[in-house]
């Protein structure tokens, strides 16, 4: 089998760069909880020193010490005054989107330091060829492939899509020009089809062997958890033969991809692909996830920072794809803290339009005394009415065709009571048992002050209705005129597939012309919680209320 190698002249390049003395390497991984897997990190960590003839400085973001953030402070207590970090993830996933910006954006605020910080790893020959070879070594076949053999592609799983199909991509190049009756994809956390249903898939070939190859770097629990799951599909399954390819472990191809993303990164050439990415093109059902700010907490990208400092609210940086922005704010204590969040969060729902303070102080108090969940992390439900409670404008919504007329209603009333805007729903080609198969949405026309009855349609809820809110419309003179506008979504469709993120796509294309947005915050397949907010407000909502796994 040819494994891939940088050409001569390319490996001569890049060790012809020395670093500078005040110029430091963060390699930056993930961690674990097995001790061997830590290990085998810091080891690569170690060979990537020696072969760059420079201080290497590990961190892991969760799991295993040290944190990144002191990688960071012990390079910089050495000398560094610049830092290239080196995000030494497989994939682009939200670990790389949101937790590690994160550590990396407080410490250039904290230390007052450059950083300049890379990709990921991502889909590379060096990595096809690691695969490849991993397959090989357990193929009676050397690699080739036979009609008889199954390959099960296993990779952990992540909530980013793109990072899940570029998992898919790799299984399509191992399978093209092999002669394996199928090439499969399973991951072994996060999202599906999990392991057992990749096995699954495989034994519809009806193969005498099946092959399993771990898409892992290091050892770890998930590793060990796929050996033993692959054992036990074997106790069930005799008539086929099961072998398991090991990790990658350390190997000098990594070392020189390792290399290579630290040049890029030091020259500026590091480019992550953002072509898909869900913070920058509405994905079906993640529409709402579009510039959401980069977030991360003290069990991963602010590990390790100072008791006293953490990301604020107000200045979370958007994924903006090359923005650089900092934030930091203090606090005395981590009661005082939590208690600052809460009064954050309260202000926040409040200005958006959501509920009052009172509304939300008694949806704090009613979801707190139904659940034994730590106060730390806001449920969706806190933006839902309550039992008895007026409807927000927020809905808890758990899908039933028949609740389409229930539904129409409560986004007439809460646009007109919360917001002032004439809104009409109407049900399109009702069928008994299906219910209706379209929603058509109506911005009614009006300006600012009705001319028809003088009518203040625009005017903001009273103070005693929502707090101190107030509803501005950018860009609108008070002689501005709307002339009514429609918008139509296929409820059946939307309804069978649990997707109310479309059906707040198309309903913003409307309320986006009258400050209002409208947003889609998944907390499962069945649990949805549907908001209507301020347009200027949405970006801190889905911060503080991001998708729930």
């Amino acid at each position: 089998m040819t494994s891939y190698e940088l050409p001569s002249g390319a490996i001569n390049a890049l060790r012809s760069l020395p670093m500078a003395s005040d110029e430091a390497i963060v390699l930056m991984g993930h961690g674990s909880r097995d001790a061997e897997g830590a290990s085998e990190f810091l080891t690569f960590a170690a060979r990537l020193s020696a072969r760059l003839a420079c201080p290497v400085y590990p961190g892991f973001l969760e799991l295993a010490d040290p944190p990144i953030v002191s990688a960071i402070d012990k390079a910089i207590t050495a000398g560094a005054k610049s830092i290239v970090a080196v995000p030494w993830f497989l994939l682009g996933a939200g670990h790389v989107k949101n937790d590690v910006p994160t550590a990396i954006q407080w410490a250039r605020e904290h230390y007052q330091v450059a950083i300049r910080y890379g990709s990921p790893i991502n889909v590379q020959p060096e990595i096809l060829a690691l695969l490849a070879e991993r397959l090989a070594d357990i193929d009676p076949d050397h690699g080739i492939g036979s009609r008889e053999t199954a390959v099960l592609l296993v990779q952990r799983g992540s909530s980013d899509p793109q990072a899940n199909a570029d998992v898919y991509r790799v299984a399509r190049l191992l399978w093209e020009g092999r002669k394996y009756s199928t090439i499969e994809v399973a991951f072994s956390g996060v999202v599906r089809p999990n392991l057992s249903e990749g096995l699954e898939r495989c034994f519809k070939y009806h193969p005498q062997r099946i092959l399993v190859v771990p898409y892992y770097l290091y050892t770890g629990i998930l590793t060990q958890r796929i050996s033993t799951l692959v054992a036990e599909a074997a106790a069930t399954h005799p008539e086929c033969e099961f072998r398991v390819a090991p990790h990658f472990g350390q190997d000098s191809r990594l070392d020189m991809l390792a290399q290579r993303m630290v040049e890029e990164t030091r020259h500026g050439k590091a480019t992550m692909t953002c072509d898909l990415c869900q913070y920058r093109i509405p994905l079906f059902g993640r529409e709402f996830l579009v510039r959401a700010p980069q977030v991360s907490d003290h069990s991963h990208g602010l590990r390790g920072t100072m008791v006293s400092e953490h990301t604020h609210a107000n200045d979370a940086p958007h994924h903006a794809h090359g923005d650089g922005h900092t934030h930091e704010h203090h606090h005395k204590s981590q009661a005082a803290d939590l208690k600052d969040r809460w009064h954050a969060l309260r202000e926040c729902v409040t200005a958006a339009g959501i509920t009052s303070r009172q509304e939300f102080t008694e949806a704090l108090t009613f979801w707190h005394s139904k659940s034994r969940a730590q106060l730390d992390a806001p449920p969706p439900y806190l933006l839902t009415a309550q039992p008895g409670h007026p409807a927000t404008a927020a809905l808890r919504w758990d899908w039933d065709s028949h609740r389409a007329e229930e539904f129409a209603g409560w986004c007439m009333q809460t646009l007109q009571e919360r917001f002032g805007i004439r809104w009409r729903v109407d049900c399109e080609e009702e069928d008994p048992q299906l219910g209706p198969h379209y929603l058509r949405m109506t911005l009614l026309q009006y300006s600012q002050t009705d001319r028809r009855n003088g009518e203040n349609l625009m005017s903001p809820p009273t103070p005693t209705d929502m707090g101190d809110a107030t509803l501005t419309i950018p860009n609108m003179s008070s002689d501005f005129a709307l002339g009514e506008q429609q918008e139509r979504c296929d409820w059946r469709y939307l309804n069978a597939n649990h997707w109310m993120g479309a059906f707040c796509t198309i309903a913003d294309r409307l309320l986006s012309k009258v400050g209002v947005t409208a947003l889609c915050l998944e907390t499962g397949w069945f649990d949805t919680v549907v908001v209507f907010c301020r347009s200027d407000s949405a970006a801190e909502i889905a911060r503080w209320f991001p998708e729930a796994e």
